[in-house]
């Protein structure tokens, strides 16, 4: 509750000093991480410095943004919001930049450090799977722990949509999942 509070107390100075580099600091201290890990996972195709590229640029966004907080969020699902705003759009610039220039978009870039045992990299291929908004719902509610009230807010949808997409991307998520389980099992069952 009190880095609650603090947050919403800094959220408020950017909006009234929107160059309180203390307070966008503050801001960055307490939920930098959320945001990156919320950006690694609803974006699985982006490399690591480009998430770290996209959550600078939502924290860059917060004193333009800072207006428009009124509380009835908490800071974090605020801050999810104005990161899935900033991936779509950036997710739109790539697009238009692949089909003028007629490339293909980069590949998944895999870190060792990162991806764990074959069980973690099942899922996070099982995940890259699924649709930009099955995927942003699962780690809204899932993974972050978010109400389907807060998820519907960040995603502009009503909750009873958040709870529609949820049902079927882990559906989804777990054929992918069992897809990947049968193939493995058919190569290792004995003749």
């Amino acid at each position: 509750m009190g880095r609650m509070k603090a947050a919403e107390s800094e959220v408020q100075r950017v909006h009234e000093s929107p160059r309180s580099a203390e307070a966008l600091s503050e801001l960055y201290r307490c939920y930098g991480a959320d945001v990156r890990s919320f950006l690694m996972r609803t974006e699985p195709r982006a490399a690591r410095h480009e998430v770290e590229d996209l959550a600078q640029e939502v924290f860059l966004a917060v004193p333009q943004a800072a207006p428009k907080f009124r509380g009835d969020a908490s800071v974090r699902s605020w801050l999810f919001g104005i990161a899935r705003r900033i991936a779509r759009s950036q997710a739109r610039r790539q697009a238009i930049r692949n089909a003028l220039w007629r490339e293909r978009p980069p590949s998944v870039e895999t870190t060792p450090d990162l991806r764990g045992h074959d069980t973690s990299l099942d899922l996070e291929r099982a995940m890259a799977r699924l649709s930009r908004d099955h995927r942003e719902v699962l780690v809204l509610v899932v993974v972050e722990g978010l109400a389907a009230k807060e998820a519907a807010q960040i995603l502009g949808v009503r909750e009873k949509t958040v709870w529609t997409r949820l049902h079927r991307a882990r559906t989804a998520l777990a054929a992918f999942l069992n897809e990947g389980t049968s193939t493995q099992g058919a190569h290792h069952a004995p003749r």
